[in-house]
């Protein structure tokens, strides 16, 4: 200690005593040197200056902050100008395709002719109409009478009895060609989807299933009609996969590490109780009740070869990852706490639903007005052949400038729509980064967390998106670009990827010897560019690129990633298909139970229940989409703060 006080002194005196101190050092006076004590007792009060250390050792990148208080700056703001191009371009060609467009054209169905009806010379006849066949209405039973399903008319109204009679085709003369028209008797009709005329079938049952078999081979326009006229039970199903993916989401909260277990254990008592039957069918050879069958007890054989591997594959993932299944099912649980823990986190998906909504709407509005631009209200340019099988050939002539606005807005609305998952994927991160950094596991608004008292901020929501508005613009725009022209890539190559990436699973490493350059080429150069950039730009303020490659080590060091990818893609699976169900259902038991949709004498009765069935449960599954992304991202952002606090610390 006195050897490093001495020389410390001499630094001192030449900070007071300049480029001479050394001299007056060297001859001090008794007095100097009596003072010399004194000036001891000085340098041991000063504090050692030293460097601080870096808050994370194990990553100098790292800034050591959460997404509140991260210093930021303006990234990849190049962007920002393209895009704004592009959108400006896509609200002009929006404009121009509203005084080219003929969407009307859509909505009616054309007559022997092939004028619509409801347009030009019918413009006050809506209806379409089968007349009978003039030999029918001389028929005393019902049973026997046709109608002329390759002559239809166009009316103003549905004639309601068999009193009236009708103006129609009877055909041309074989010699001059001059066309026939003869009164013909009506029968009951109604209007249906506001566009035919259809048998009433209480008074014409026979007219009726003639009818349902023209139904069954009518142009997609009616098949168009008959859906958007069935919004209710549409609606109903799509508003109930909400409350059902909120349920959803609370319930993993509770229960996600049981339900990730017994997930295994199901597959694995279904595939070995599987492997254990083929195998009794294969010795016995009496399970397809035809004994001797060679060719049956080879495929006996080889589904117990392929359950028996799946099983045992199960159960080796269960007892070699059992540490990781537990994080992984911990860390879901902990995603849906910060989910039920952030009320305005409830008001994304919703957010983010809506916006695709309006967005795809938009570009299918301004596709089909540029589609339709060239047709007439003659169908000139649609063959249409009424008869025994009712025949559409279209053929749509649009013009090149046509096709190049149509270009404009699939490119710009695709776009758009990667934006708007970026913009998700952003505030997800953000929320669940800032919950997890700020103590959401710890009880109370304020949590100690890396030696701070951090108070948890409200409105986190809105607070990503201000970081994105005035930081972040060009990082989410470009980052929206990229995602949405390598999400086939991701698909295809990314799933091959992960599977050459375990040791233990046979099928990984065949795929990864035949397709290694392909695999190669992938990783190197296009699977670090993902959503998971934006994990980075949101937590570190980084660029998109310099986040994605910092990304990309990161998860190198996270343990048990691959297994909460697994955990999380079965709940979404499961998620989607209960939706689904769900979705199916509910338009199953609103047709059966809603007057409007079951009376077949209601203009808006349902024909064809499942297809409107089916329609409401893939609604359902788009709309479930950004809830089950939802706790998928939020659990990669607590997995990777829990691994960054660890380092941290």
């Amino acid at each position: 200690l006195t050897h490093e006080s001495s020389m410390a002194v001499p630094s001192a005196r030449s900070l007071r005593g300049g480029p001479n101190s050394a001299a007056s050092e060297v001859t001090a006076s008794p007095t100097e040197e009596a003072a010399t004590p004194q000036g001891l007792e000085e340098q041991r009060l000063l504090p050692i200056q030293r460097p601080p250390p870096p808050p994370n050792p194990h990553d100098p990148e790292d800034k050591g902050h959460d997404p509140m208080s991260v210093p930021r700056r303006c990234t990849d703001c190049f962007w920002i100008f393209p895009y704004h191009f592009f959108s400006f371009a896509f609200l002009y060609v929006t404009l121009e395709s509203q005084k080219v467009g003929k969407l009307d054209v859509l909505t009616k169905l054309p007559d022997l002719h092939g004028q619509l009806c409801g347009f030009g010379d019918n413009s006050y006849r809506p209806y379409l109409f089968f007349c009978m066949k003039k030999a029918s209405q001389h028929i005393y039973d019902e049973r026997d009478k046709r109608l002329d399903i390759g002559s239809p008319i166009c009316l103003q109204h549905c004639p309601t009895t068999f009193n009236t009679s009708s103006h129609c085709f009877q055909g041309r003369d074989p010699v001059s060609k001059v066309e026939t028209w003869e009164w013909v008797q009506d029968y009951p009709s109604q209007a249906y989807l506001g566009m035919m005329c259809r048998p009433h079938k209480a008074f014409a049952n026979r007219l009726f299933n003639q009818f349902e078999h023209f139904l069954e081979e009518a142009p997609p326009t009616a098949a168009a009609s008959f859906i958007f006229r069935a919004w209710e039970p549409l609606a109903m199903a799509m508003a109930f996969s909400v409350i059902a993916s909120y349920t959803f989401i609370a319930a993993l909260s509770f229960c996600a590490r049981c339900l990730v277990w017994s997930a295994l254990v199901l597959i694995f008592l279904g595939n070995a109780g599987a492997c254990a039957a083929f195998v009794y069918c294969f010795r016995n050879e009496m399970c397809d009740g035809v004994p001797g069958q060679q060719d049956d007890e080879v495929k006996d054989l080889v589904f117990g070869i392929l359950t028996g591997c799946v099983a045992l594959f199960c159960l080796c993932k269960m007892c070699s990852a059992s540490k990781e299944l537990e994080v992984a099912g911990a860390v879901i649980e902990w995603s849906c706490k910060c989910i039920l823990g952030s009320p305005s986190l409830f008001l994304l998906p919703l957010i983010t639903l809506t916006q695709r909504v309006l967005a795809l709407c938009l570009m299918a509005y301004t596709t089909l007005n540029f589609l339709t631009a060239e047709l007439n209200e003659h169908f000139s340019e649609t063959k249409v052949l009424y008869g025994t099988h009712t025949r559409w050939s279209i053929n749509i002539q649009v013009s090149t400038l046509n096709w190049i606005y149509i270009g404009i807005t699939l490119f710009t609305g695709f776009w758009i729509q990667g934006v708007i998952s970026a913009c998700s994927y952003f505030v997800m991160y953000f929320v669940g980064q800032v919950w997890y950094l700020r103590g959401g596991l710890q009880d109370g608004s304020v949590a100690k967390t890396s030696g701070r008292r951090l108070r948890r901020p409200s409105c986190v929501i809105w607070r990503a998106y201000w970081a994105i508005w005035r930081y972040h613009q060009g990082s989410i725009i470009l980052g929206g670009l990229v995602m949405t022209a390598l999400e086939p890539l991701h698909l295809t190559f990314g799933t091959l990827a992960e599977l050459s990436r375990t040791d233990t699973n046979p099928v990984g490493l065949i795929l990864a010897a035949c397709c290694s350059i392909c695999l190669q080429f992938y990783t190197e150069f296009i699977e670090y560019l993902s959503r998971d950039a934006l994990m980075d730009v949101s937590l570190q303020g980084m660029n998109f690129r310099q986040a994605a490659l910092h990304v990309i080590q990161a998860h190198d060091h996270i343990g048990g990633l691959r297994v909460l990818n697994g955990a999380t893609w079965l709940f979404q699976l499961a998620g989607l298909g209960s939706m689904s169900v769900f979705g199916y259902l509910v338009v199953a038991n609103s047709v059966r139970l809603l007057p409007q949709y079951k009376d077949i004498n209601s203009p808006d009765y349902v024909e064809h229940p499942a297809t409107l069935c089916f329609t409401g449960a893939f609604i359902s599954f788009l709309t479930a989409c950004p809830f089950m992304t939802l706790f998928d991202v939020v659990s990669d952002a607590v997995l990777h703060s829990k691994d960054l606090e660890t380092q941290r610390k």
